[in-house]
């Protein structure tokens, strides 16, 4: 928890990238398998108006991209490296 993250996505009209920080974080084992389900939780940093209103478009799915769009997340340093 506390380390930085970056969500980078691509989009026809353009990339939109969220920076924040993880504040928890969880590895569920998936049902009959060895295998585990990683996630975890963010809050996000300062977002200009235009891409907090993307962002919420995206999450309640009222505007949701048509394919193709792609996605990277980074943590840590690389997440800083990175950030815009």
């Amino acid at each position: 928890m506390g380390t930085p993250f970056l969500l980078e996505m691509d989009f026809r009209e353009g990339p939109m990238m969220l920076h924040g920080e993880v504040v928890w974080t969880s590895s569920v084992p998936r049902k009959n398998s060895g295998t585990v389900a990683p996630g975890f939780g963010a809050t996000f940093g300062r977002l200009r108006p235009d891409m907090q209103q993307r962002l919420e478009g995206l999450l309640s799915l009222a505007t949701l991209p048509p394919v193709p769009w792609k996605a990277r997340v980074s943590f840590g340093m690389e997440a800083v490296a990175r950030m815009p």
